[in-house]
């Protein structure tokens, strides 16, 4: 679904009692596309026994116009995979809100069993622009982040980014692994201000160069 115009993009809901996959450019979205519109993008919720999110799969909520970027939950009894980005310019989860937009960024809530983010996967809740960013809220028993996995909140442009970017939840209550460069991150680039990070785990470890919490 998208929008162009003053109506709002409809509202996509998916339920898999076993598994859902998304790959090879595989795709949930619903944007608000035009810079001129004012309509929102609508909200994406996905329910699954195990969800696997990889090559070049990805579920977008963004805005690009007036409008306000949607609300992305991902709920699995099992888990969830987050895997290889599908490109440098693609987040493979995101609520932006992008370059000449106004609107608002989305939130993004993910709740497993087990969530793991590898492979240059991003889940990001991002300004370039005017609007606030969204936050991100993650929960499950085991959460890594790994070999260059992301989670993102930030004011990305330095010229036009005068939105504050949102908050970062992490609950993983057994264990939050970064590994190898996994990454937990809100961070301004431009005029607005970073969100604040909040991880709480049973048990927490940091390993290998460039896995950080910032």
């Amino acid at each position: 679904g998208a929008a162009f115009g003053s109506g709002n993009a409809g509202n996509i809901s998916v339920t898999g009692t076993d598994s859902i996959t998304l790959a090879s450019g595989g795709s949930i979205r619903t944007d608000a596309v035009a810079p001129t519109s004012s309509g929102s993008a609508g909200n994406i919720t996905v329910n699954a026994g195990d969800l696997t999110i990889q090559t070049a799969g990805f579920i977008t909520s963004d805005t690009f116009g007036l409008g306000n970027a949607g609300t992305v939950s991902l709920n699995a009894t099992g888990t969830i995979i987050v895997a290889e980005a599908p490109n440098s310019n693609q987040a493979t989860i995101s609520t932006d809100a992008r370059p000449g937009s106004t609107g608002a960024g989305g939130d993004i809530r993910i709740g497993a069993d087990t969530l793991i983010v590898e492979d240059g996967a991003a889940i990001v809740a991002n300004t370039y622009a005017l609007g606030s960013g969204g936050d991100i809220a993650l929960n499950a028993k085991t959460i890594t982040i790994q070999s260059g996995g992301e989670i993102e909140a930030a004011t990305e442009d330095a010229a036009f980014g005068s939105g504050n970017a949102g908050n970062i939840s992490v609950i993983g209550t057994d264990s939050v692994t970064l590994a190898s460069g996994g990454s937990i991150r809100t961070d301004s680039f431009g005029a607005g201000l970073p969100g604040d990070v909040s991880v709480t785990a049973g048990a927490l470890l940091i390993d290998g160069s460039g896995s950080l919490i910032s």
